[in-house]
């Protein structure tokens, strides 16, 4: 497959290409040859899949606000990527945390290898490190409300109900139509009065 599009392009000696659809369809060996961004159109944290797929999904959520994410096609980043997800999959969750740290490192600027980070330091039990990456993602991308929401299940584990409500809030001004986000809100909220230890629904 690879080779046949490099036959195909090679006429046009471009200087850059540009996909519109999902990033992993690309070897190495094509990736190495040409220059590639990735386009997708949501932000990050969004809705996945094909072009028409995801702007249907944004559609019919009733998504505020929108935007589109530009990735640089880099296959080592692309690999240790996958690698993380992987181990994330397989329950080895400060393996994935370690692959996605080597993520972050090649690639510092891009949002997702912290929130993937905070995703599997959240699953590890390593709630205050998960923040801290949940923070960075926003600093990036400031309408990640994945990560907005990611933060709130932290402080909700950690009896944080105020933080968490904040963070759900957040996430809900982003992306008012996110179910789950709604929901942690009401049991950040609950159990802030209760005074007990509400953990939020993970979503």
């Amino acid at each position: 497959y690879d080779r046949e599009v490099m036959r195909l392009i090679a006429p046009f000696q471009p200087d850059l290409c540009v996909l519109a659809g999902y990033l992993l369809i690309l070897g190495p060996e094509l990736v190495e040859r040409h220059n590639f961004i990735n386009l997708h159109p949501a932000a990050p944290g969004g809705p996945k899949g094909i072009w028409q797929e995801v702007i249907w999904q944004l559609i019919e959520a009733g998504a505020a606000r929108s935007g589109i994410t530009i990735f640089l096609c880099i296959p080592e980043v692309d690999a240790v990527l996958r690698e993380g997800m992987a181990a994330m999959e397989r329950g080895n969750h400060d393996s994935a945390a370690a692959l996605f740290t080597r993520v972050i490192q090649m690639a510092p600027d891009f949002p997702e290898g912290y929130n993937k980070r905070a995703t599997a330091y959240y699953l590890a039990g390593h709630h205050r490190l998960a923040i801290a990456d949940c923070e960075v993602t926003l600093r990036l991308n400031p309408l990640h409300f994945g990560a907005a929401s990611g933060q709130g299940l932290c402080h909700a584990a950690l009896g944080e109900f105020d933080k968490a409500a904040a963070c759900f809030r957040r996430a809900l001004e982003i992306h008012p139509r996110l179910a789950a986000a709604r929901q942690n809100l009401a049991g950040a909220r609950r159990a802030r009065v209760a005074g007990g230890n509400g953990h939020g629904q993970d979503g």
